[in-house]
């Protein structure tokens, strides 16, 4: 595995090899002083993961993951900065996948290069690496797009009314975990609730990042014969929706409640980032689906090499989004990988899932058998009956 650390003082630079020599990594490690400088050294040869500083003269770390995330898609692109202006910061939101704050522990460090780097040698054999790579945006629906606008430049607008708007938009909610879960704040504990996420980045900044940074956009109108922007995004909401109130009903507390939420919501953020950024191949895994007969996750793994799930599942977790979310994401289509263990988040979502598409009467027979086993081996093998009453009451 190849990993540059680019830094324009040399003394940074030497003090974090002499870090990974003792932490006995074993990364072919190179360095560069500069932007140009690491671009000349790409050039010759790419690397698995870049490393920058955000505060450099001339092109500093924001333009270099610019640079490098339209010539080299498939590097992992990681800030590791000391204090840095906002403004230098948020332009660095849409090209970075993780922000590192200096001075970083080694095994932060070692952690978040060897993650990252065990996704991408996931992907390696599939057709789907450098397309994710080169993802940096996600379209929003253009008219939840407008409401956030709104109320951002509103001299009345309010954290809790644009939480409420976000809340209702997967794409939005993914880039605002991705940035509120980096250390730019300096969290010391993860965040899973859009509402909470968004207070915590304020009105102010998201009207940065929303107008002047454009790091969320509107849906550019994509066409995918087969997929309704409006109905995923109904669908995304429902399962949201029906995970809360199986965490409710379960008496699970309010943080992992609203976590339920945000998971259900990004269940399918696979399907957006396939429309948006490869329409045809998606366009024919719908058509593969249709006309075999299949589940749309085993045409797309059949073209892919992998699903929606885990299409999803691999970017967030690129982004830096908690783990538990990403779990949720990546194993909503797989009843056996939530089994084994309390009812936590991604098995809440994998029959919040279930639940949703029954109300449509698009669940098979396997998938009740599947689900009904999964609520058995949770020992909650009465639990179904019991959620289904609960959302009906809420729907009153």
């Amino acid at each position: 595995m190849r990993v540059m650390f680019v830094d324009d003082e040399p003394q940074v630079l030497k003090g974090i090899t002499r870090m990974l020599d003792c932490a006995d990594v074993m990364w072919d490690v190179e360095t560069a002083t500069s932007g140009p400088e690491a671009l000349e050294v790409l050039q010759k040869e790419p690397v698995d993961v870049l490393v920058v500083d955000m505060k450099m003269p001339g092109m500093d770390g924001a333009e270099l993951l610019a640079e490098v995330s339209q010539r080299y898609p498939q590097t992992v692109r990681i800030i590791l900065s000391g204090q840095a202006s906002k403004e230098s910061v948020y332009r660095a939101v849409a090209p970075m996948h993780q922000y590192l704050a200096k001075p970083c522990e080694t095994d932060v460090l070692r952690t978040t290069i060897s993650r990252a780097c065990a996704l991408r040698a996931h992907l390696e054999k599939t057709t789907s690496q450098a397309f994710l790579g080169r993802i940096s945006l996600l379209p929003s629906i253009p008219s939840l797009y407008q409401q956030v606008v709104a109320e951002t430049e509103s001299e009345q607008g309010t954290a809790a009314r644009v939480g409420e708007i976000v809340a209702r938009d997967p794409a939005m909610t993914a880039k605002i975990l991705q940035l509120v879960n980096s250390a730019i704040f300096g969290l010391r504990s993860t965040v899973t609730s859009v509402a909470h996420a968004v207070s915590i980045i304020g009105t102010d900044t998201l009207n940065s990042l929303v107008l002047s940074l454009q790091a969320f956009q509107a849906f550019a109108g994509i066409r995918v014969p087969g997929f309704s922007m409006d109905v995923f995004a109904s669908h995304c909401v429902r399962v949201g929706t029906i995970a809360r109130t199986i965490a409710a009903s379960e008496r699970l507390g309010k943080i992992l409640v609203d976590e339920a939420f945000s998971a259900g919501l990004l269940h399918d953020i696979g399907k957006l980032i396939l429309a948006s950024n490869a329409p045809e191949d998606f366009s024919a895994a719908l058509r593969t689906a249709e006309t075999s007969g299949i589940p749309l996750v085993e045409a797309e793994r059949k073209l892919f090499g992998l699903g929606h799930d885990g299409i999803g599942g691999y970017l967030l977790a690129l982004w830096g989004i908690p783990q538990t979310v990403v779990e949720s994401v990546t194993f909503h289509h797989s009843f056996q990988q939530c089994g084994g263990r309390s009812l936590d988040t991604p098995a809440i979502v994998c029959v919040a899932n279930f639940l949703a598409n029954e109300e449509n009467g698009i669940v098979s027979a396997e998938d009740t058998r599947l689900c009904e086993a999964l609520l058995s081996e949770l020992r909650l093998p009465d639990r179904l009956d019991v959620w289904r009453n609960a959302i009906r009451g809420e729907n009153k």
